[in-house]
C-alpha cells in the first residue's frame, strides 16, 4: 500500500517537471478529427510531425532563439499535404495548449456544396478557390466552379471551367452538369 503511493507520487511530481517546459499543439480539421503527420514549424525551423491524436510538443529548447534566449513569441507554421497551411505569430507561456483548425481540399468542397445548395454563391467560390489552392488542378473543383458561374450567369467563365474537364471518366461532370444548367439558357 505505502509503497504503491510512495511510486504514484514520484512518479506525478516527475511528469509535472518533464512537462514544465513544453507547449502543447492539437491539429484538427473541420470537422474535430485530428490530422496526423502533419509537419510543425517553430521560427521557422522544422520541429516534427503531428501524432496519430494531432498533438505535437514544442520543447524549451525549440524556442531559443538565434542570440540563446527564450523567446516569449513564437511563430508556428503546420503544414500538410491537402491540407490549408496555418502560420501564426504568438505569445506563449509554459504549458499552455494551443489548437489549430485545418481544412483538406475535400472539406471545402463540402463546404462550397452547401453553400451552392443555399444559393450563397459568392462565399460558395471563395471556399473553392481555397480548394484550389491546395489541390490544384481536381476535376471536381472546375465542376463546382461551373456551377457558380452557371448560377451567376457569368457563361464565359462557366466554359472555360468546363473546357478544364478532360478525362472521359468524367464526363458525367460534363453531362450533371448541361442537364442541369441547359434548361436555365
Amino acid at each position: 500500500g505505502f509503497l504503491a503511493l510512495l511510486m504514484i507520487l514520484i512518479s506525478c511530481k516527475s511528469t509535472r517537471l518533464e512537462t514544465r517546459d513544453l507547449i502543447y499543439v492539437m491539429i484538427y480539421d473541420l470537422d474535430n478529427n485530428p490530422v496526423a503527420g502533419a509537419d510543425l514549424f517553430v521560427n521557422g525551423n522544422f520541429a516534427g510531425k503531428s501524432d496519430i491524436h494531432g498533438r505535437f510538443f514544442i520543447t524549451a529548447a525549440e524556442r531559443i532563439n538565434s542570440s540563446e534566449k527564450m523567446d516569449s513569441s513564437i511563430l508556428i507554421k503546420v503544414s500538410k499535404s491537402g491540407y490549408e497551411e496555418i502560420i501564426q505569430q504568438t505569445e506563449i507561456e509554459d504549458g499552455e495548449v494551443f489548437y489549430f483548425k485545418t481544412a483538406s481540399w475535400e472539406q471545402l468542397l463540402e463546404r462550397a456544396e452547401i453553400l451552392l445548395d443555399e444559393d450563397k454563391t459568392s462565399e460558395a467560390l471563395d471556399y473553392i478557390e481555397r480548394s484550389e489552392k491546395i489541390a490544384g488542378n481536381k476535376e471536381e473543383i472546375f465542376y463546382l466552379k461551373a456551377v457558380v458561374y452557371g448560377k451567376t450567369g457569368n457563361g464565359y467563365e462557366k466554359l472555360k471551367a468546363l473546357e478544364k474537364i478532360k478525362s472521359e471518366k468524367n464526363q458525367p461532370y460534363k453531362k450533371a452538369f448541361l442537364e442541369r444548367f441547359s434548361e436555365n439558357e
